[in-house]
């Protein structure tokens, strides 16, 4: 267990595990079986809770993080003002900012909706993410997908009303977790978007009587 809270090491033994398992991570099932095998020996399977805290702005990062069943957020800035500006599920890699060669993580990530993922040494990612491997192309056009999505996010945030902004958002969170129901309170869904818990309420009400979701008990199924 490392400074940050909130997660802890499942298994240490990696495929052999499950035989499916990193398949549910599309960039490692994505990689040629060679490439595969060498993770092996350092990918540790780590189950997140709701809210863990995964870097903090200006820390070196330790790992990275291939999430399998999680879902992570990506915040421009510190709570209580801060938004997120994009999720990170079983798609993509939770700091991708050590891949392009940053010696601190910029931003603040922490777990949305809990589940496992995939850790990996900082240190090995850097030596073996280059030369022209399969894992150094895919992170590439992940980077390029990220800086894309944060870019729609950012006009989404200036052009849009808050409810489509709750729209837009709950659905890359089920895009992402990969499964409906998905865990998400109001005071959640305010922190995200940056608003009052109130008008996080106003706008989840006006989605749900518009037949686009249901909620209960914290729980959010895309319905239409």
């Amino acid at each position: 267990m490392n400074r940050f809270t909130g997660w802890v090491v499942t298994q240490t033994s990696v495929f052999e595990t499950s035989a499916d398992a990193a398949d549910r991570n599309l960039i490692l099932a994505a990689l040629p079986e060679l490439e595969r095998s060498r993770l092996e020996a350092h990918l540790e399977l780590v189950t997140a809770e709701a809210g863990a805290v995964m870097a903090e702005p200006d820390q070196p990062p330790a790992h990275v993080w291939f999430p399998e069943t999680a879902t992570f957020a990506i915040a421009s800035m510190q709570a209580p003002r801060g938004v997120d500006v994009s999720t990170v599920g079983r798609e993509g890699m939770v700091g991708i900012a050590a891949f392009l060669g940053a010696d601190a993580e910029p931003l603040r990530i922490t777990c949305l909706v809990p589940g496992s993922a995939w850790r990996l040494p900082t240190s090995w990612l850097m030596r073996h993410a280059s030369g022209g491997t399969h894992l150094e192309r895919l992170l590439k056009r992940y980077a390029l997908a990220s800086l894309v999505g944060a870019t729609q996010s950012a006009a989404c945030l200036g052009l849009h009303s808050l409810d489509e902004r709750c729209a837009r958002w709950m659905l890359s969170v089920h895009d992402t977790a990969g499964s409906t129901p998905f865990p998400l309170t109001h005071q959640n869904l305010a922190s995200s978007l940056g608003v009052r818990r109130a008008g996080a309420t106003v706008a989840m009400r006006a989605l749900r009587d518009a037949g686009a979701v249901q909620y209960t008990r914290g729980r959010v199924s895309i319905v239409d």
